[in-house]
């Protein structure tokens, strides 16, 4: 009685063929649904800054945190971050001429988003501060 090659050939290139090649399964690629978290570093809540200050933090996200903004409440004027690692920092200038002299308090969101631009509530803070906008100025002493 012959013995048949092929059927026997075929199982064991199917076999072969199950464990050596890569068979993705399921939605593929992980999707990323958690927002990043975001805190601020300095300055503090309520300090008084000059007219151009910085604000900085620390943000981190399960993929890559990939914008932070600052959004001023009042005008609603974007204030973008440079991101470096885990840390951030907005360079704010404020348009003094739009302002009398004297002090003003602004209040800004600081919000992180990664790169499927998810937020949550850790992605998220709220600063308000005192930006004094008085010129300086020199008195005239007298000798």
């Amino acid at each position: 009685m012959k013995k048949a090659k092929y059927p026997v050939s075929l199982l064991v290139m199917f076999i072969v063929g199950l464990t050596t090649c890569r068979m993705d399964m399921g939605l593929g690629p992980s999707v990323d649904l958690e927002g990043p978290s975001l805190s601020i570093s300095s300055p503090a809540n309520r300090d008084f800054v000059n007219s151009v200050f910085d604000i900085t933090g620390i943000c981190s996200d399960n993929v890559n945190v990939t914008r932070v903004v600052a959004e001023d409440i009042d005008t609603r004027l974007i204030y973008p971050a440079e991101i470096t690692g885990g840390t951030w920092r907005i360079h704010i200038d404020m348009p003094t001429d739009k302002f009398s002299p004297g002090s003003v308090e602004k209040t800004f969101r600081i919000t992180a988003y990664d790169a499927a631009g998810n937020t949550s509530n850790l992605s998220v803070a709220q600063i308000t501060l005192r930006v004094d906008l008085t010129p300086p100025f020199l008195e005239e002493l007298a000798i």
